[in-house]
């Protein structure tokens, strides 16, 4: 049976008007992506550039950063070192200074006279002429000690003596209070460097160090802090807490 034109359009029609459809679907979602894609490169291209500005800010504020800690390291420095400084100076205001310690009050002593007789026990005989000034200490309101006397604090007026005097201090061993000047109470007698606050802290925290190593010696000389571990070792000068440190760091 012959089939005519117009009965063969209807039958194609019928065939290809879904697949036109579907085409006509594919190119409108093809749009749709072609548009999604262009927004998405603007929006990419939008982002990349915020990224390159944060990246930019970034490295300037690195640079920034290391700039400031240069200059607060720098700053640092110079404040430990004018502290230093400061300190010196205030411990070399002391270079003619000392402390005795272990003296019981009396409030009719003459600070001079107990002074001399601590001299004469050592064989280091003192003139009026000898001592500037000399005068009770007042204990800081922190000493939790047992020491309850103030010490006596003397400024020599030579360095020589001052030197004399506190290099014979190894003679007040064995000496007391009691039977050497006469007092009811019965102290031994400590001579001291006058320190600082600051060497003063360094010489505690020494100290201590000293006691829990067992260590060999701890003194003082024109304001500085030495350390002996033992016989056989030289004197260890400790300027300041890193000092210290590196003591304490080599001792296990």
């Amino acid at each position: 049976m012959a089939v005519t034109s117009e009965e063969l359009k209807i039958i194609l029609d019928a065939k290809l008007n879904p697949l036109y459809s579907e085409i006509a679907n594919l190119k409108e979602q093809l749009r749709e992506t072609n548009s999604f894609l262009e927004f998405a490169n603007v929006k990419y291209e939008e982002v990349l550039a915020r990224f390159e500005k944060f990246e930019k800010d970034k490295n300037h504020l690195m640079a920034e950063n290391s700039t400031l800690k240069k200059t607060i390291q720098v700053m640092d420095e110079q404040i430990k070192q004018l502290q230093k400084e400061s300190n010196d100076m205030k411990q070399y205001s002391r270079r003619d200074c000392l402390e005795i310690q272990g003296i019981p009050y009396n409030r009719e002593e003459s600070s001079d006279d107990i002074i001399k007789k601590v001299g004469d026990l050592m064989d280091v005989y003192l003139g009026d002429n000898d001592i500037s000034i000399s005068h009770r200490l007042p204990l800081p309101k922190s000493y939790k000690g047992k020491r309850s006397t103030p010490p006596l604090i003397v400024k020599f007026t030579r360095r020589t003596v001052k030197e004399k005097f506190y290099k014979a201090r190894t003679k007040l061993k064995g000496c007391n209070t009691m039977e050497d000047l006469g007092y009811t109470e019965n102290n031994r007698i400590f001579i001291n460097e006058c320190l600082t606050e600051q060497n003063q802290q360094l010489f505690n925290e020494c100290l201590k160090f000293k006691k829990q190593k067992k260590l060999l010696s701890i003194w003082t000389s024109n304001g500085k802090v030495y350390l002996r571990k033992d016989i056989n070792t030289r004197a260890i000068l400790i300027g300041c807490k890193d000092d210290l440190r590196k003591v304490q760091a080599s001792i296990p």
